[in-house]
């Protein structure tokens, strides 16, 4: 699956890296934390789901120099559902003055 090439391989894998020893940032901790107290286990696994996602569709972006139409078809989901994510998780493009001019322009 393409989405689990551009988030560095299989997906649970991926998960299971955030979660390993000593890899945990305090930010990730106490959202895992909250997300266990409120939903359980399944609230942990959507949150530790959401987050692998998020990073997926943001490299996606990256790499197609948010092309979304380009990262929809990298990441085979629907352009609209692309656009619903990106909205969802307030992924935001970081440097919007890198895209060039094409070369007639002035």
């Amino acid at each position: 699956m393409e989405l689990n090439r551009i988030a560095g391989g299989d997906v649970k894998s991926c998960v299971v890296g955030k979660v390993g020893v000593g890899r945990i940032d305090l930010e990730t901790q106490e959202t895992n934390i909250a997300a266990a107290a409120t939903g359980g286990l399944k609230g942990l696994a959507r949150s530790a789901k959401d987050e692998a996602e998020a990073e997926a569709i943001a490299k996606a972006l990256d790499e197609t120099n948010w092309n979304r139409k380009q990262a929809a078809t990298l990441l085979q989901i629907s352009y609209k559902a692309l656009l619903y994510k990106i909205r969802q998780y307030g992924i935001a493009q970081q440097n919007k003055s890198t895209h060039k001019l094409s070369a007639g322009a002035h």
